[in-house]
């Protein structure tokens, strides 16, 4: 067996300080063998076809963290394989199965591989995003390989660690009781580190720094001035307060010009009603901001209201939104509420309650005021949301308020 698959759980602590036994080491060049080959068919799972383009460092961690975790499932497998003495396959048998299993799995990885590159040019033509060559690979491979050491390595230095407990407490211990006091107390110290000081620390460093470059501007964006948008004159919301993306958000989009060209005339200037995090004080404070910002753009007037949920930072991808002011020629009105800094991969772990939260409040303080409205002229009412956002839909459309007054539809997208 591989010396990298762990030692047998019914030896002895005492064993692993022995004088002549060698103890796991963290950099040492071995491999399960069959972790390797599991790994191979997790890599080619990894390079199918997503949602949403990538790009090749994206990939690259994707594909390095998948592989890991079909290595730990492959080495973790043949481990309990021969701690329960399970009968293994001889000869010419075990050479022809195992043959197979390689062969379907490298062509799996080879398959995907030489398909991986097609599959995201398919998917960036439909984003309107220039294509990627052959030569993204080597940035794949580099970060997959970096990010897998990675992951092997810090694996290996909390199995030491584990093991240096046992034995240490095996001195003192029975066998049994050492196992289970070392694995007790470490997973112990693992939560209250993982949980308080530093995934707080990390958290708040976070919000520091991304909260100064919310209050930034993207180069080329200006303050609108029509009443149809958020931030504008008019509005009841502050240029200042929406954030920098709720700021790039309203100030792009179609312009009434490109709507008629592409519809053929008799476009309107999209509405889009926007609310920063600095915006209120409260979460319901921002709904009802949003709910009279709507009011007062006259949102309720249009074909159609779109609710977003946006992602961490604020942003609302125009590949998603922009298409809903071609598809109504402008009759439509596309709303957001900002719920935090971060983006969207620091806040699926710090703020999943975040956004589940302000997606209710949100479209439950816009749908109460809709549903009062007359069924034959009040707009159609869709749900949209990206990357995290998506999660935030999700938790909306498992509530109870949508089934007396349906929504139209809702788009999600995730990565």
């Amino acid at each position: 067996m591989s010396t990298d698959v762990a030692a047998d759980p019914q030896a002895e602590p005492e064993q692993a300080d022995r004088p002549g036994r060698s103890r796991p080491r963290v950099f040492q060049l071995a491999f399960s063998p069959t972790g390797l080959v599991v790994a191979g068919f997790f890599f080619a799972l990894s390079l199918l076809p997503s949602l949403l383009p990538r790009a090749g460092y994206v990939q690259g961690i994707a594909s390095g963290v998948t592989a890991m975790i079909g290595y730990g499932i492959g080495a973790g497998g043949q481990w309990l394989w021969d701690y329960l003495g399970i009968p293994k396959l001889k000869g010419r048998a075990r050479t022809i199965v195992l043959g197979v299993i390689v062969a379907l799995i490298v062509w799996a990885a080879v398959f995907t591989a030489w398909r991986q590159v097609g599959w995201q040019n398919e998917i960036r033509t439909l984003f309107g995003m220039p294509s990627v060559s052959w030569t993204v690979w080597p940035v794949i491979l580099g970060v997959a390989v970096l990010t897998a050491a990675l992951i092997l390595i810090v694996s290996r230095s909390l199995r030491l660690l584990f093991r240096t407990v046992f034995s240490w407490l095996g001195r003192k211990l029975r066998r049994r009781l050492a196992i289970v006091l070392g694995v007790g107390g470490l997973l112990l110290l693992f939560w209250l580190l993982i949980t308080g000081l530093l995934v707080n620390g990390f958290f708040a460093v976070s919000n520091v720094i991304f909260s100064s470059r919310d209050g930034a501007t993207t180069a080329g964006i200006v303050q609108p001035q029509s009443a149809a948008r958020s931030g504008s004159p008019q509005s009841l919301v502050k240029w200042e307060q929406l954030g920098r993306q709720g700021r790039s958000f309203v100030a792009t989009g179609p312009t009434v010009e490109q709507l008629d060209a592409f519809s053929g005339g008799g476009a309107m200037e999209p509405i889009r009603a926007y609310v920063g995090l600095k915006s209120g004080v409260t979460l319901q404070g921002r709904a009802d901001l949003l709910l009279e910002e709507l009011k007062r753009s006259g949102a309720f007037d249009r074909e159609a209201l779109v609710v977003t949920t946006t992602t961490g930072t604020g942003f609302l991808d125009p590949n998603g939104v922009d298409p809903v002011d071609y598809i109504f020629n402008g009759d439509d009105a596309i709303a957001g509420v900002q719920y935090s800094y971060l983006p969207s991969w620091i806040s699926l772990l710090a703020d999943q309650a975040a956004v589940k939260e302000t997606s209710r409040v949100v479209f439950d303080t816009i749908h109460e005021y809709w549903a009062t409205l007359p069924e034959d002229s009040r707009p159609k009412l869709y749900l949209y949301g990206l990357s995290l956002g998506s999660y935030g839909v999700e938790s909306v459309l498992n509530s109870i308020n949508v089934i007396n007054e349906p929504i139209s539809g809702a788009f999600i997208s995730v990565l």
